[in-house]
């Protein structure tokens, strides 16, 4: 079966936004693994559509996770609440910790991004800049590996 260019670049663009979105909220959906198949099977032209459709797709995944932690306060009071309180506290004295945490976590995934992005939602990180920060930082990983395959001789069809 022949599919036109228009049929599946559509197609690209659709599981870049499905599989992007997913992993940004299931943290065994691997966007990873995605970009970098993407890096060795999708056409050399579709890749930078790809590349920012599914770092987008994924960062407005996150903005899920973010949104839950900012819930945080409805949990019971005790010593979560104490411990939220004391983050807040930090986070507020000192804005440089959250954004470096989150441009390092974005773009090497230590500590886990998934964790970052409830933390700074609980710590009521200022969501523009969470998101910014790590839009840019996970543009940068994922550009890393789209190229990978590249690198090292599998760059799929031209």
């Amino acid at each position: 079966m022949d599919v036109d260019g228009g049929t599946r670049t559509l197609a690209y663009v659709a599981s870049a936004v499905g599989v992007g979105f997913a992993s940004g909220i299931v943290p065994f959906v691997n966007i990873e693994v995605y970009v970098t198949y993407l890096g060795v099977t999708a056409p050399h032209p579709l890749r930078p559509l790809l590349l920012v459709v599914a770092t987008v797709a994924h960062m407005l995944g996150k903005s899920v996770l973010y949104l839950a932690g900012r819930e945080a306060d409805r949990l019971p009071i005790g010593s979560f609440q104490r411990r939220v309180e004391r983050a807040r506290a930090k986070i507020a004295g000192r804005p440089t910790l959250g954004a470096a945490t989150i441009a390092v976590s974005a773009v090497t995934g230590f500590p886990p991004f998934y964790f970052v992005t409830v933390a700074s939602g609980v710590v009521r990180y200022r969501f523009v800049h969470f998101f910014l920060i790590g839009l840019a930082g996970r543009l940068v990983r994922f550009a890393v590996l789209l190229a990978a395959p590249g690198w090292l001789g599998h760059g799929g069809e031209p």
